[in-house]
């Protein structure tokens, strides 16, 4: 009978980045989240993770696209979520142009994301969309502004 070798997954802490001691909406997160993800040639989606008190316990980039679209995996956004015991997040991804227009699949992605959110009870405190020039848009804000 031969071996079988099935992957390991460990789930571990590297170095900190630098960010705000709270972070309870996007302009506290703007700069960590550009730092991140915003500069690139392909489209990647981040989760930051935080605790009860706003004080931020975790962040993954959960995917990586190509030039122009990204999927991302909400069963593993939430297990992340889960695990480091966040009881808030937030998420964003770039754009690799110079249009901060969220898509129709980033609203409904970002609708999914809290409709599940508000099931395990953690608070998605917003979606951002970031561009490489560092200007970025909350999608709450945009939807709400837009009668989405």
């Amino acid at each position: 009978m031969s071996d079988i070798y099935i992957p390991e997954v460990f789930l571990t802490y590297g170095s900190k980045s630098a960010l705000c001691s709270v972070v309870s909406n996007c302009y506290e997160a703007a700069a960590f989240i550009h730092d991140k993800i915003g500069k690139g040639l392909v489209e990647r989606f981040i989760l930051l993770c935080m605790d009860y008190d706003y004080h931020p316990i975790n962040y993954s980039i959960l995917s990586i696209g190509n030039s122009d679209k990204i999927v991302v995996d909400l069963g593993e956004l939430f297990r992340i979520s889960l695990l480091c015991g966040a009881k808030r997040i937030l998420v964003a991804h770039n754009h690799l142009g110079s249009s901060l227009e969220p898509t129709e699949s980033d609203i409904k992605t970002t609708k999914m994301i809290g409709s599940v959110s508000r099931m395990l009870d953690i608070e998605l405190i917003d979606s951002m969309i970031v561009i490489n020039d560092g200007d970025w848009i909350s999608i709450r804000k945009y939807v709400m502004e837009n009668g989405l």
